[in-house]
């Protein structure tokens, strides 16, 4: 048996992509915060919040993060955000009240 036969030599350990998580992206919370209090309208204000959130979740899909953990980060990530409005006392802010799976709840 030679040294490259052997199976120990041939393991790979399981790889696991760790995401950067949303709980550390205040700078990009604030950004989106400032975004919403530069709002003219409501309509306005959702739209740069859906904007937002559709690209953090496509980021998260490309790198294949499972769906589970998609929706963990983004539910942290709106919190964020309504954290950073209040800071700043933004005119609007994100309803965490609810909404439909996948999209945010909107701006209120």
């Amino acid at each position: 048996m030679s040294h490259d036969d052997l199976p120990l030599f041939k393991w790979q350990p399981p790889r696991q992509v760790i995401p950067f998580p949303t709980c550390f992206r205040v700078g990009h919370a604030r950004k989106v915060a400032e975004q919403l209090d530069q709002a003219r309208t409501n309509k306005e204000a959702d739209a740069r919040l859906t904007r937002a959130c559709q690209t953090l979740r496509r980021q998260m899909r490309a790198a294949q993060i499972s769906p589970e953990e998609i929706e963990r980060q983004h539910e942290t990530f709106l919190h964020m955000i309504c954290a950073e409005c209040e800071r700043i006392r933004a005119k609007w802010t994100p309803d965490l009240s609810g909404g439909d799976h996948g999209t945010p709840p909107g701006a209120a």
